[in-house]
């Protein structure tokens, strides 16, 4: 109930992470990003449902901007993620 952001870095492949969005959403975690290295964008889950899923998936590209809940701040999906190499 304390969690309002889960954040999960990816490097490899999104399956074993889509598995762990349905552990965040059955705790109640309001917001789940999932930061796809390789892919270079982000998965923002939202509205987590008790069957294990998030009924609202946005997926944004480098030049899209995100902000934490509650927090005043907002990024870029690029500044999130490591240079590229």
């Amino acid at each position: 109930r304390d969690v309002v952001l889960a954040v999960e870095v990816l490097f490899s492949t999104l399956k074993a992470d889509h598995r762990k969005a349905g552990v965040y959403a059955r705790a109640g975690v309001p917001v789940y990003w999932l930061l796809d290295v390789v892919g270079r964008r982000v998965e923002v889950h939202t509205q987590p449902v008790p069957a294990g899923n998030y009924e609202v998936v946005t997926i944004l590209g480098p030049t899209a901007t995100v902000s934490p809940p509650g927090v005043d701040a907002t990024w870029t999906v690029a500044e999130l993620l490591p240079p590229q190499s």
